[in-house]
């Protein structure tokens, strides 16, 4: 007799996980675009540059961002430990990466910003 697999698709916390992992890699994606609208790559921009046109607003809008991406993902590392019950079920570290990433960026931005 054989066991019948139940198991159709993910469930609810499951996909909560994903969302929270895609939402937290488009945010730093963003927060990117961001920063490189605002500061220049080029070294002649970088000598000769005036204060940007909404770069204040961008900036702050990044700093917000990259604060609302630690909670998202702290709230997804929650989400995913309690449904972390099964062998099968794993931790997803690029929920601690992007976690770690938006921390290091969140400081770096409120030292030299």
């Amino acid at each position: 007799m054989a066991i019948k697999n139940r198991r159709h698709e993910p469930d609810t916390m499951v996909k909560l996980i994903t969302t929270f992992n895609v939402l937290s890699w488009l945010v730093i994606g963003v927060v990117l675009v961001l920063y490189a609208m605002v500061n220049p790559i080029r070294a002649s921009d970088y000598f000769n540059r005036s204060s940007a046109p909404g770069g204040g607003v961008a900036m702050l809008s990044a700093k917000l961002l990259l604060f609302l991406n630690i909670v998202v993902s702290l709230w997804g590392m929650a989400v995913n430990a309690m449904r972390n019950k099964r062998r099968s079920d794993k931790f997803r570290i690029s929920l601690i990466l992007s976690a770690l990433i938006s921390i290091a960026a969140f400081v770096l931005m409120m030292i030299y910003m």
